[in-house]
């Protein structure tokens, strides 16, 4: 009976030396502590994710906002930004065009008129419109000269406060013609050459130039508008080939135009 006793009271002391070792062991109070701990991280989560959701959304609402706003006065910003430089290269575009006019016209007849192009059309346009008129003493074959002197085309319809412009590379417009060589320096040692005229609305064409007179590629090509004023001499190109052979009865050439149509807004009217 006393065995037996002690036995049992060896299995008690052994029970309740685990039991304390059990409780009191760092390793199972963490894991316990981990299994709560992912319990309620389980049963927090979905309100967490919502809250996060929902304070992303106002965020992107709120910025989404503020970026339209500030989006928006970049915007202005830039346009005004680019009005200003586009009207200031357009006032510095015409302050130059004045003094290539009054550098041109100190030694030469001055222009009827100083006129601005308010039409010019496309790039494939014959014609633009003039703001002067009939009132301004405008009159039909006045030519329209460029601000550097260069011959621009010829007057061919007015009205009151406004006139059309046929260009010179018009396959319409035709007129006398004379050249200079490359290496000359007086424009008034010009004399007649031939008949200048438009081609396909690009280029021109020197023709019903005489065999005996020498032309080569870079001359000038220029008109006299007024044979009482040998001074006032329009350039109109330059010769970039020569197309006939010696066996032709005229030679002809093709011309590079001087002007570049949309490269002004004001011209001289004579």
């Amino acid at each position: 009976m006393a065995r037996r006793f002690k036995k049992v009271s060896i299995w008690l002391i052994g029970g309740a030396l685990l039991l304390i070792f059990f409780i009191f062991n760092p390793f199972k109070i963490k894991l316990l502590e981990s299994v709560q701990s992912s319990y309620i991280f389980s049963f927090l989560e979905p309100f967490q994710r919502a809250f996060i959701e929902g304070q992303r959304f106002a965020d992107g609402i709120f910025s989404g906002a503020r970026f339209r706003q500030e989006a928006a006065k970049l915007q202005e910003r830039i346009e005004k930004m680019t009005y200003d430089n586009t009207r200031l290269g357009a006032l510095e575009r015409e302050n130059e065009e004045l003094r290539k006019i009054l550098q041109y016209a100190k030694d030469k007849e001055s222009p009827k008129s100083l006129a601005k192009i308010f039409r010019s059309g496309t790039i494939f346009s014959s014609d633009f419109i003039i703001n002067k008129g009939r009132r301004d003493n405008v009159a039909v074959d006045d030519f329209v000269v460029s601000p550097g002197g260069a011959l621009v085309g010829r007057v061919t319809q007015v009205l009151e406060a406004s006139a059309k412009v046929m260009i010179i590379t018009d396959s319409r417009f035709r007129i006398a013609a004379i050249s200079q060589s490359a290496s000359a320096n007086d424009l008034t040692a010009m004399r007649p050459e031939g008949i200048i005229e438009g081609s396909h609305g690009t280029s021109l064409k020197l023709k019903f130039i005489p065999q005996s007179d020498k032309i080569a590629a870079g001359d000038i090509i220029a008109t006299r508008p007024k044979a009482d004023n040998p001074t006032l001499i329009f350039p109109i190109g330059t010769i970039r080939r020569i197309e006939t052979s010696a066996r032709d009865l005229f030679q002809e050439a093709s011309v590079d135009p001087l002007v570049r149509f949309f490269d002004f807004d004001t011209v001289m009217v004579y």
